[in-house]
């Protein structure tokens, strides 16, 4: 899978170089990535993209009250179960 760096980033140690690299290669907008590199203490705008990037919603980001490996987890649980068996309660509140 091709956003599975994106993945571990998210639930590693979050250094900012790794990240912008990160958003480098996947982002198409140059612009973001540029001014986002400026300022190395922009570690929640960074997570925010990149976590668009790999596919999370918004409707999960703004309402997050987890971890971001639980975050991750409780969606591809959600994505590998039959639709008419998916559950509402996961290991993430949301």
């Amino acid at each position: 899978m091709e956003m599975q760096d994106i993945k571990n980033w998210l639930t590693g140690k979050k250094d900012y170089a790794a990240g912008m690299e990160l958003l480098a290669k996947y982002c198409k907008n140059k612009f973001l990535v540029r001014s986002l590199s400026v300022s190395a203490n922009n570690l929640p705008k960074l997570e925010y993209e990149l976590k668009i990037i790999a596919g999370i919603p918004l409707s999960l980001i703004f309402t997050q009250k987890c971890s971001n490996k639980e975050l991750l987890i409780s969606i591809e649980k959600k994505a590998t179960q039959p639709k008419q068996n998916q559950q509402t309660n996961t290991i993430c509140q949301f």
